[in-house]
């Protein structure tokens, strides 16, 4: 029926006895050639017809099985499908980006302010800490830190005093180090996107704006989001630690075996800090939000108190973040080619196309909002959306059809 519908509307003249004729030659054409997309269908509609497909292809020759018969990956990256319209064309936009680009905000600033809270009452508040005494790794290089610290005020002739009396303020003061850079990165992107306007006159700025856009809201505005010093244990994970011994060793175009000592030594340093940091911010998010102390009664429920023990909860959730692991995954998928090895190029070819995302998606829609809606909700499901293509090439199936019928 679509096919008899396409060619009436093509059909200028009224129907006929002639089109009347034409019905049945159509119908044997899509006979001829319906069956055979029909029957791979068919093939896949249940468990034991698909075994009995592959069972009888293996036994016969002749036959091949075929898993993907209309998947393409888009030669442009999916950069034609960003259509901004919003409407039934545009198959990113979902009003849930609304939610989704607010959450991704409202965790940037409340996860800031929360680790930002917690560090400065651990470093300078006059409350009691708790768990000063308990074990820390960190606290065998307590002593070596101070030391250094007491050497290198006495060389500008002060008076070396321990800094870091319990290993608390040790990692707290690494955790707001961490949180600065990143921040002072967030302005360096920022800065980077706002030069960019110039780029009529400096091409290079231009360029730089949009690479500048892709790891901001790409990367630093999420990371942010769930950031804490327990982060570091993400690295130091079991799994992401293997994948990435496995991806020096055998997916990079150079092999670098300091790069491998490197890998594992930092992973080490990595478990260190990020071990610590559990057990001193379950011990002070414990006493701050969530237990009775001698200071503050929790018996009662206190809005303050359960905000406290969310952002708690959001930044342990943080830890895995799967997220990074399936994009890096897909990125390798689609741009690293058939060996999976990303090449230096690669690498740039994957990188440009962020930053052609990232422009296309700031250029083609055009409310403000829906801008940055869309640049803080795009994920690995767009670029699945973008990158596969699963249909039929309609035009050459219709041609074919069509030129059944004549004959």
């Amino acid at each position: 029926m679509g096919l008899m519908g396409f060619l009436r509307s093509n059909n200028s003249e009224p129907e006929d006895s002639t089109a009347a004729k034409s019905v049945q030659p159509e119908e044997e054409a899509q006979k001829q050639a319906g069956p055979a997309e029909g029957n791979w269908k068919d093939h896949w509609s249940s468990e034991d017809r698909a075994w009995q497909y592959v069972t009888e292809a293996k036994a016969d020759p002749a036959k091949e099985v075929t898993y993907f018969k209309y998947l393409q990956i888009a030669k442009d990256g999916g950069l034609s499908e960003i259509t901004g319209t919003k409407g039934e064309d545009d198959n990113l936009w979902s009003p849930t980006r609304y939610v989704g680009a607010s959450a991704a905000l409202l965790f940037l600033f409340a996860n800031t302010a929360y680790v930002v809270y917690v560090d400065v009452s651990i470093l300078f508040g006059q409350r009691s800490l708790y768990g000063v005494h308990d074990y820390l790794l960190s606290s065998v290089f307590m002593g070596w830190i101070n030391t250094a610290l007491n050497w290198i005020f006495r060389l500008f002739g002060a008076e070396g005093e321990d800094f870091f009396d319990n290993p608390a303020k040790l990692i707290a003061s690494v955790e707001l180090l961490i949180l600065a850079g990143l921040w002072l990165r967030v302005l360096w992107s920022l800065c980077q996107i706002l030069s960019g306007s110039c780029g009529a006159c400096f091409p290079r700025l231009h360029r730089l704006r949009w690479y500048a856009a892709q790891h901001l809201f790409f990367n630093l505005i999420p990371m942010i989001g769930v950031y804490s010093s327990l982060l570091m244990l993400f690295p130091a994970a079991p799994k992401v630690f293997i994948q990435d011994l496995f991806t020096q060793l055998f997916y990079r175009d150079t092999k670098n075996y300091r790069d491998v000592l490197w890998l594992i030594v930092s992973r080490v340093i990595c478990f260190i800090i990020g071990f610590d940091s559990f057990l001193v911010k379950f011990r002070e998010g414990a006493n701050m939000f969530i237990v009775s102390t001698p200071e503050s009664d929790k018996s009662h429920f206190h809005f303050q108190y359960f905000v406290g023990a969310a952002l708690l909860l959001n930044q342990i959730l943080g830890v895995v973040q799967l997220n990074w692991m399936i994009r890096e995954r897909l990125f390798r998928f689609v741009f690293a080619g058939e060996d999976g090895v990303m090449s230096s190029s690669e690498g740039v070819k994957k990188d440009t196309w962020n930053a052609q995302i990232a422009e296309r998606l700031f250029t083609t829609y055009k409310n403000p909002i829906d801008k940055f809606t869309m640049l803080l909700t795009f994920s690995d499901d767009d670029f699945q959306r973008l990158t596969l293509h699963e249909h039929r090439d309609s035009q050459r199936d219709l041609d074919n059809l069509s030129s059944i019928a004549a004959v």
